[in-house]
């Protein structure tokens, strides 16, 4: 009588927890489906700026020397981000290169509302560089790059910081894997591949984007 009880008991629960089971199975069929049929999920963007002619600012604030093709190249990426999504009206980079040569030294000394005002911007997508670097490991024949940027969106006008609330700006770092140096693959184009990828993650603050697959 008691194993019959038993017996009576369980069989309410193994289908119990076989109908949870489909159940769940069901939901990531379902989830699959609509992946599928989607694709990847829709990364919100952090800050969505004014439709204002918006200069794109970078360079490494305490050495603005040594980092100069890393806020180069960096901005190339940036501004080609931002165009490819139609985020907002970029002023033209030449006007920025056009101030610099026409201000020499003095350039440093300006705020940056000052370098707005100059090139007709209204607002400033400023990245300060901290850290752009190439490292050796494995005696040499292996190499890993870092760049860690701060990015903030400066008001013109007023010189206030519009976005994000702290001054000192959201932080977006990367770092390459181990990478073997061989015919065709440099330390500097190994640091290169990476600042082009941290520009389109900070553009990515500023716009909607699908994550990768």
């Amino acid at each position: 009588m008691k194993l019959f009880r038993v017996k009576h008991l369980l069989r309410p629960l193994c289908l119990g927890s076989l109908l949870m089971c489909l159940t769940l199975c069901g939901c990531a069929a379902a989830s699959v489906l609509a992946y599928k049929l989607s694709g990847p999920p829709t990364i919100k963007a952090k800050y969505i700026p004014a439709q204002e002619p918006m200069l794109v600012l970078v360079e490494s604030f305490r050495t603005p020397s040594a980092s100069f093709v890393t806020a180069e190249q960096l901005a190339a990426a940036i501004v080609a981000d931002l165009t490819d999504n139609k985020v907002v009206p970029l002023v033209d980079q030449k006007k920025l290169y056009q101030l610099r040569d026409t201000k020499g030294e003095q350039f440093h000394d300006l705020s940056i509302p000052e370098i707005g005002q100059a090139t007709g911007a209204k607002q400033i997508l400023y990245v300060n560089v901290l850290q752009s670097s190439v490292d050796p490991a494995g005696g040499g024949e292996f190499v890993k790059a870092t760049v860690a940027v701060r990015v903030k969106v400066v008001d013109v006008a007023t010189g206030n910081t519009l976005w994000p609330d702290s001054q000192g700006g959201v932080p977006v770092a990367a770092e390459s894997p181990l990478v073997h140096i061989e015919p065709g693959i440099t330390p500097a184009s190994v640091r290169d591949e990476l600042v082009k990828r941290v520009g389109t993650q900070v553009g990515r603050l500023l716009h909607d984007w699908k994550a990768e697959e």
